[in-house]
């Protein structure tokens, strides 16, 4: 089972301020919040004025933030399931109109409480039947509109406090269009939460997050109170959820920016936690000692797997930064152990000395394999940028002498079994010493510069030295290729013709071109590609095919 794990983040849009303005969509810039929910409610937005709705999706949009969903109102009394037929006509009237704000904005989910409260018991029976009336019209109205409808899993007495009654609830409406909004502050209060999770998998639409003190409501900021995040999101994961998870708490000390960035520090927090809980954790292994520095890396092996395949991640950017903190860890979630690695920047040491360091650390992972319970016969790489450039040179030049280096274990293999190289351009350094290409990618033509320690005119036998095209052989591993079609970093001609030679050598590769996208993208365009990929490949599959 896979997750897009630092994909589920998304806020409730207040957080970051109220009335709906330019200020507001600049903190959620700032912060780098991806996603939002907005609720519609007074004072924030005038959602169901003409115009207003399509042109704030718009804004979000321009600034890089997607729409998530929406809440529909609840806070002026809007209650579907009030005995009372006017006003229960009344709210069915507000709610269709906000879903067509809802499309408008561009959400793809509309959230709505099925009730207000206090509810008696002698009284559920005709709450529950007049919202299943209510229900039936705005299940309507959202397939038309194309939003899907998710009733909120809500605390105390309202309808839907528990996951068996909201199911009920629910019952008979069409899955595509009428599905549940699993709020764990609510839920907890009454049931254990993966088991909510588990009940309500096959109709989950939506999620909200907050902590609470396990007696009532409190939308504290995750980790306060008695929830146990870990457990939490692993029940997600394991039920394929691929949404959201919207934060709903209160906000900081410091202000809306300050509460902003809080929720980025707390929700990584509780990524690491969640994956900690899933695999051995071991870091700051050096494996390596440079003239410069030691040189580290991370390895996390699932639980639960005996001896899987290791895919090594190079997260080096434009030669100038190596986090092995930032590797993609959600790939140990699909039964891989990974190893993420620090290389030498350019400021520290010119070429070979990144691909001595990229061999040194597949000859200790290998040498090592055994100590931390993965195959040593199933290596493959991966990175993005420079990292794919480099992942791309450990797959073309498997054991050549001249770029082993120093670092320890002489005689053992530096051969990688297969390769995923993300935008890894350019893969024959001598193409920027054409003029045109230079003026073109002039910050790429930077970095070549500080890495090869001159223009790469200067040094050419350098450039051949470290480029994966100059090593392409039959012999090479399977690779996958993968590029923006409009990557105004590096370009993606490049890529196609690395592509051609490996496969006029015989290689098994393939190339995946993405369709007006630039040099980064989120997980889930590529995710199934990858993982697909390393399973055939480091499992001794079928040959690659064309994406």
């Amino acid at each position: 089972m896979s997750v897009f794990l630092h994909e589920w983040l998304a806020v409730r849009m207040q957080i970051a301020g109220s009335p709906f303005s330019a200020a507001v969509i600049e903190r959620l810039r700032t912060a780098g919040i991806p996603k939002v929910e907005v609720l519609f409610e007074p004072g924030f937005m005038e959602y169901d004025a003409p115009g207003v709705a399509a042109a704030a999706g718009r804004q979000l949009r321009e600034a890089g933030i997607a729409v998530w969903s929406c809440h529909l109102p609840f806070l002026g009394g809007e209650d579907i399931s009030c005995v009372d037929e006017t006003l229960r006509r009344k709210a069915v009237a507000v709610h269709t109109r906000a879903l067509a704000a809802a499309q408008a904005l561009g959400a793809g989910v509309a959230v709505i409480h099925p009730s207000g409260e206090p509810i008696p018991d002698s009284g559920r029976a005709v709450r529950f039947a007049q919202a299943r009336r209510s229900l039936v019209v705005l299940e309507k109205e959202a397939a038309y509109r194309g939003v899907r409808l998710a009733v909120e899993l809500l605390p105390r007495t309202c309808l839907g406090h528990t996951s068996r009654e909201l199911l009920e609830l629910i019952d008979g409406f069409d899955p595509n269009h009428v599905g549940v909004c699993l709020d764990a502050n609510h839920a907890n209060l009454r049931e254990s939460l993966p088991d909510v999770v588990r009940a309500l998998a096959g109709r989950l639409f939506t999620v909200h997050i907050s902590d609470n003190d396990g007696v009532d409501e409190k939308h504290w900021l995750p980790g306060r109170g008695v929830i146990r995040w870990p457990e939490f999101f692993r029940a997600l994961a394991d039920a394929g959820y691929r949404g959201a998870c919207v934060y709903e708490t209160g906000g900081a000390k410091g202000g809306e920016l300050e509460a902003l960035r809080e929720i980025k520090t707390n929700f990584a927090a509780l990524l690491t936690a969640y994956l900690d809980s899933r695999t051995s954790v071991f870091r700051d292994i050096v494996f390596a000692r440079t003239e410069q520095r030691p040189l580290r890396l991370d390895i996390r092996v699932p639980s639960g797997v005996n001896n899987p395949p290791l895919v090594l991640y190079i997260p080096m950017g434009g030669m100038t930064s190596c986090p092995k903190e930032s590797a993609p860890w959600w790939l140990t979630e699909c039964g891989f152990a990974m190893a993420s690695i620090e290389c030498r920047v350019s400021s520290e040491a010119i070429a070979p000395a990144q691909a001595h360091d990229c061999k040194a650390a597949v000859r200790w992972l290998r040498a090592h394999a055994g100590d931390y319970g993965y195959r040593a016969d199933a290596i493959g790489a991966w990175g993005h940028s420079a990292g794919g450039l480099l992942a791309a040179l450990l797959g073309t030049s498997g054991d050549v002498p001249e770029l082993e280096g120093p670092g320890g274990h002489n005689g053992v293999s530096s051969r990688v079994q297969a390769v995923c190289d993300e935008c890894g351009v350019p893969h024959d350094l001598a193409y920027f010493a054409r003029p045109e290409v230079k003026a073109r990618y002039s910050y790429v033509d930077d970095n070549i510069r500080r890495y090869l320690g001159a223009p790469v005119e200067d040094r050419l036998d350098l450039a051949r030295r470290v480029s994966p095209r100059t090593y392409v052989s039959k012999d090479n591993p399977p690779m996958l290729l993968i590029h923006g079609s409009a990557d105004g970093a590096v370009p993606v001609e490049e890529m196609i013709e690395f592509h051609d030679a490996l496969r006029a050598a015989g290689v098994d590769v393939a190339l995946r071109i993405l369709p007006g996208i630039g040099h980064g993208w989120k997980t889930s365009l590529t995710h199934d590609d990858i993982v697909s990929f390393f399973k055939r490949t480091l499992s001794r599959g079928e040959p690659a095919k064309e994406l």
